[in-house]
């Protein structure tokens, strides 16, 4: 026997005037590029929600661990000048859920102080948006650099892969990337053994050794589209970012561990 419509909330009310509109496909990709970099605790509630920093012509997404900075910028149809709100991790992994993978299909979305409203035409999902002032971003992102790493994604990928195979019981256990004129040496050691691979790369600047958690490094280097990437360094303690060989409409930012 079927429930009563008033056994279940009813929304609360979005005026529908703060209007920014886009395609379904392209939050779906910018949710799935950045979704997975949000705080996996509830110590600092604004990192477990992405920013979305919403222009007139386009959107920026961002989220933040404390290890890592994911961001992806697109654009919009339409907007109603700039806001910026921060989403939780958990309505846009269920809104992820039903967009659609169309190029012709579009969402809208409405904004008040307190909720964000997504229609899909099909459904309406309305959440509460987290409060609080999310982090000054930005300014982690630099262009300067000692070393450049221009390098074939899906083969680091893969070299990335088998080196953190002898560490798999170990998340703690670093991959060494030790970086060269000819390429980029990675090496991981445990218990387990000792694995070495080598890809080749071209690189610019300074001879840098460097140690990072593997996954951080391959759930960014998955989430970029194009098949070259290109990897910044200043320091054997500064973060890396990870980003397309052209343009910036991904960036990712990787902290670095001791060795």
């Amino acid at each position: 026997m079927g429930q009563s419509g008033e056994d279940f909330p009813t929304l609360p009310e979005v005026e529908q005037e703060r209007l920014y509109s886009m395609e379904q496909a392209k939050l779906r990709d910018m949710i799935r590029q950045t979704i997975f970099s949000i705080a996996q605790d509830g110590s600092k509630p604004v990192l477990t929600g992405e920013l979305f920093e919403l222009r007139s012509n386009s959107v920026h997404v961002v989220s933040v661990d404390g290890y890592r900075i994911s961001f992806r910028k697109n654009s919009l149809l339409t907007g109603s000048g700039d806001t910026d709100v921060i989403v939780p991790g958990k309505t846009l992994a269920e809104l992820n859920k039903i967009l659609s993978q169309e190029d012709d299909d579009t969402l809208s979305i409405y904004l008040t102080e307190k909720h964000i409203l997504f229609d899909l035409g099909t459904a309406v999902m309305v959440s509460r948006l987290i409060e609080g002032d999310f982090i000054r971003y930005a300014q982690s992102f630099s262009e300067d650099y000692k070393t450049k790493v221009v390098i074939n994604k899906s083969e680091l990928i893969q070299a990335l892969e088998r080196a953190s195979l002898v560490s798999r019981d170990n998340r703690k256990t670093p991959v060494r990337l030790m970086i060269r004129a000819n390429g980029m040496d990675i090496t991981a050691r445990s218990d387990m053994g000792t694995a070495h691979e080598n890809v080749t790369a071209e690189v610019e600047g300074d001879d840098l050794a460097i140690a990072f958690n593997p996954r951080y490094l391959i759930e960014a280097l998955r989430s970029i589209e194009e098949e070259t990437v290109k990897m910044i360094f200043m320091a054997s303690l500064s973060p890396c970012t990870i980003l397309p060989e052209e343009g910036d409409s991904f960036k990712y930012l990787i902290l670095p561990l001791r060795m």
